[in-house]
């Protein structure tokens, strides 16, 4: 008999929070607000040019241990005592003038509305934190449970706690590990054992819930717990790694896991 779960680890951004269509949402947004001629070529022309611009950030190794994106880093406010935060505070000006000029460039934009897209784009993606669906049933359904439950997201601090507090989801939660506070991201499998540490449990009485195979399953299973893929539409596991223990397509399927007792 395997040993009963004990607590759920949750990832945070599209496992239960909409993170990439609230994007698209905001960049499409913007388009309109620009009048762009088309919306959708004007989103992708942003996305495009901002992964090849991220690659000139001066701590891009940094960024991507705590798993910092080239999108994130259009609306996040470096804020902290970090030496980091400081260094790309002053590049992000930069950053954000190259993506939003060339966009505007390439899409029949003038260019002096380009930063003017940038702060409506920073404050059209800031203003909306949608709860996955069936995360308020599903985490509902675990407080009436002994269950514990965490959230263990890869980010800069105040950019994902910004997310959680203004969703709500730290009134749910007995842990949050936030990789920015903590100096390492998933998969590294040093942030799952300093949450299991604060959990106060063993990896084998843990289940990972998370959409991302590399960072949320990968490391999950690197520390010995158990994982749940949350699979998203036109996402594939890939097949060079080990398989999950549970695959759901939504996370409502997680209250039909036997394994997984989340109450009547």
């Amino acid at each position: 008999m395997s040993v009963p779960i004990q607590a759920v680890i949750f990832d945070l951004d599209d496992t239960l929070l909409v993170d990439e269509a609230e994007s698209q949402r905001a960049l499409l947004e913007t388009a309109r607000f620009v009048k762009a001629t088309s919306p959708d070529v004007f989103a992708k022309s942003v996305i495009h040019t901002a992964e090849e611009i991220w690659q000139q950030n001066p701590l891009l190794d940094w960024c991507q241990q705590l798993g910092h994106s080239s999108l994130e880093g259009l609306w996040c406010e470096y804020e902290g005592e970090n030496e980091e935060l400081g260094i790309l505070a002053d590049w992000q000006s930069k950053y954000l003038s190259k993506v939003w000029t060339y966009a505007c460039e390439q899409n029949g934009v003038a260019q002096n509305l380009a930063m003017e897209a940038a702060c409506y784009f920073r404050t059209e993606r800031d203003r909306l934190h949608p709860w996955m669906p069936g995360a308020k049933e599903v985490l509902r359904r675990i407080q009436q449970t002994k269950l514990k439950v965490a959230i263990l997201t890869n980010g800069i601090s105040a950019l994902q706690w910004k997310k959680i507090t203004r969703s709500g989801l730290q009134n749910h939660f007995q842990t949050i590990v936030v990789s920015g506070d903590y100096g390492r991201g998933k998969p590294d499998p040093s942030i799952f054992f300093h949450t299991l540490k604060k959990l106060d449990l063993t990896p084998e009485k843990c289940l990972m819930v998370g959409n991302n195979p590399r960072s949320d399953i990968l490391g999950a299973q690197r520390a010995g717990l158990r994982t749940c893929w949350l699979q998203l539409d036109g996402v594939t596991y890939p097949k060079e790694q080990l398989a999950p223990d549970y695959t759901i397509v939504n996370l409502q399927e997680l209250l039909t896991l036997k394994e997984v007792f989340l109450g009547p």
